[in-house]
């Protein structure tokens, strides 16, 4: 369902720290990785309210969850920590102190899309804007952030 058909057998096994917004986010960006870096396991939240569910088809773990056995027995090799939950990760020392006992390694996820922005891009998109010529915008803007998707309007063509 969720994951790619393109699994590369030498994907790391990861979790996500942070669910809902930052995490599923998060989890949609690698999933689009060609060649495919990590295969995600299951997310680690911070909201006992979601335990037990399934988030894109894996498992949402808690705090209260047993994530040493957890990462033992699925192999968990990292856990990337959404961008929006880093903050609450470093004032969290148990959750560190569990990750780095397992030798699980722990990556801080980025948030800023700014960092993938060729030189020229956002002068490009800005005068083709000045043109208001919707199409070719939402054209560039989806060159920029590929991972960008339409839904149910006259953009999708794009898509393809």
């Amino acid at each position: 369902m969720f994951e790619s058909a393109n699994i590369d057998t030498q994907a790391m096994r990861v979790l996500i720290f942070g669910a809902l917004k930052g995490g599923i986010g998060l989890a949609k960006y690698i999933s689009t990785q060609n060649p495919v870096q990590y295969k995600l396991v299951g997310f680690i939240s911070h909201e006992p309210r979601i335990k037990d569910m399934k988030l894109l088809g894996v498992n949402v773990y808690t705090m209260d969850d047993d994530l040493a056995a957890i990462i033992q027995k699925e192999k968990i090799q990292a856990v990337l920590v959404s961008p929006l939950r880093i903050e609450d990760f470093r004032e969290n020392q148990a959750i560190q102190d569990i990750l780095i006992g397992a030798g699980v390694k722990i990556i801080f996820a980025q948030g800023s899309k700014e960092a993938v922005l060729k030189n020229g891009d956002i002068e490009e998109l800005t005068e083709i804007a000045k043109k208001f010529d919707d199409m070719a915008t939402v054209r560039k803007m989806k060159e920029i952030v590929p991972e960008y998707k339409s839904n149910n309007s006259v953009y999708e063509v794009l898509d393809k």
